[in-house]
């Protein structure tokens, strides 16, 4: 074959866009590798930074900790598990849970159990216990605050996963929460009812008790697309204090 000019020009524009498609490929390629790296990066970041802010003593918890002694305790262990399964799709619906009972019966261990496999998996989740949340939206009424209170309560909206804790104490329960911490908690579960983000309540109160406490309109946002879990059996902390 007799290579004319005409030729050797297409054949080097043939080669040329071979190079830049090999070239364009790598650099995808390359992009692609970083982004997980990135990803894998803002995950581990994450985690380290929910865990620093936990408890120490449940710092390495896991759904396997639960204690599984009777069919109450394996049906709660099945119902979580499965929800830490199917995340993907409770966030599509907004599906929350209240934990409820008395204490020293695993209530915040689960749930903390919970949120340690969730964010290992790369989902923005948080813990606090409610107290600390009042706490803290009320501390931008402070003259020297830099936060309003709108941004603190974006924090608690923000997570994919809340679970807050200690929701009616024994002292709450009785009717210690004041009419604007009522609303202060309405409007972080109201904002996240609305962005249908997933929020679990751990409470010594059932929902009768939550709604007539905390109010109808905040607990209906809870139980609208929620399961409640009754922890109905002994404290385990008593047990352990038996067994010493």
């Amino acid at each position: 074959m007799i290579m004319t000019a005409k030729n050797k020009t297409t054949l080097q524009h043939l080669v040329q866009v071979k190079l830049n498609t090999n070239l364009h490929k790598t650099h995808d390629e390359v992009r692609r590798e970083h982004q997980e790296i990135t990803r894998k990066e803002v995950i581990k970041n994450r985690h380290e930074l929910f865990v620093k802010y936990l408890p120490r003593r449940f710092s390495t918890v896991n759904l396997e900790c639960f204690k599984q002694d009777t069919a109450e305790q394996a049906k709660i262990f099945r119902i979580v598990k499965e929800y830490a399964n199917t995340f993907d799709e409770r966030l599509k619906q907004g599906t929350g849970m209240i934990f409820f009972g008395k204490p020293g019966t695993g209530k915040t261990m689960l749930s903390i159990s919970l949120c340690n496999e969730l964010s290992k998996k790369g989902y923005f989740v948080q813990y606090k216990n409610c107290k600390e949340v009042l706490r803290h939206i009320k501390s931008s009424y402070h003259r020297e605050s830099r936060q309003s209170e709108e941004e603190i309560i974006q924090q608690y909206v923000q997570p994919q996963l809340l679970v807050l804790d200690e929701v009616l104490t024994e002292h709450s329960m009785n009717g210690e929460l004041s009419k604007h911490e009522k609303h202060l908690l309405f409007e972080v579960i109201n904002q996240r009812y609305e962005k249908m983000h997933c929020t679990i309540v751990v409470s010594k109160a059932n929902t009768l008790v939550l709604s007539k406490q905390l109010g109808v309109r905040t607990v209906d946002r809870l139980t609208e697309n929620s399961v409640a879990l009754a922890f109905d059996w002994d404290s385990y902390r008593k047990y352990l204090g038996e067994q010493k």
